[in-house]
């Protein structure tokens, strides 16, 4: 069956966001462990797009199943007044959380970076799909699928990061996506998996679509 890109139904959809959220935190594979207050990281990394966000949310299903999404924000300043509200909550059990445990101390470390960072465009999207969805046609069509929610919002381009070994992807993406305006080191992926990983800022703009 081929794939198709639609909007979350539901909580089984929502719940499908969050499994393959955790399915794929580590560049495609999921954490070893479970760090203290991951839970709350995870609400703090989805909870807009699935709530104020969320008809901007789109998901790429196969014979049924969700197998990948795209979180789109095309209101950057209702996302901004969202994070810091709850950010300040996990703040507090990350900070002690952090004297001991190897993935908050570089997590928090890499967030101040982003924090620093001019934001490249008006909006901005996370896309996702499970490890083994990740070789066919199905990020192409969330891809175009961000581009007509941006584009209907308003937009002239939007951005993204993505995380790739240090010194890869580069020409592969702004072949494909856009320019890659940005690159930092990513701090928890380094640590996690052993090797240099970087991340990837990358612009799309947008043409007008033709009458």
């Amino acid at each position: 069956m081929t794939s198709t890109v639609r909007r979350l139904h539901g909580a089984r959809d929502d719940e499908a966001v969050r499994r393959i959220f955790r399915a794929t935190l580590v560049l495609g594979r999921p954490l070893d462990g479970v760090p203290l207050g991951m839970r709350a990281y995870e609400r703090l990394c989805l909870g807009w797009y699935l709530e104020d966000g969320r008809q901007s949310a789109r998901v790429l299903v196969d014979d049924g199943n969700v197998i990948g999404y795209a979180l789109v924000c095309t209101d950057e300043q209702g996302h901004d007044r969202w994070v810091r509200r709850r950010a300040l909550a996990l703040g507090v059990r990350a900070v002690p959380a952090a004297v001991f445990d190897g993935f908050w101390r570089r997590r928090l470390r890499d967030a101040a970076v982003l924090r620093a960072l001019p934001k490249p465009a008006g909006a901005h999207a996370h896309m996702n799909l499970l490890r083994a969805a990740r070789s066919g046609s199905g990020a192409l069509a969330l891809c175009l699928e961000i581009d007509e929610v941006c584009r209907n919002a308003g937009h002239t381009a939007w951005y993204g990061e993505v995380n790739a070994p240090a010194g890869r992807r580069v020409n592969a993406l702004e072949r494909v996506v856009g320019e890659v305006v940005h690159r930092s080191p990513n701090h928890t992926l380094t640590w996690m998996t052993g090797s240099p990983i970087e991340r990837l800022t990358v612009v799309r703009r947008l043409h007008a679509e033709a009458a």
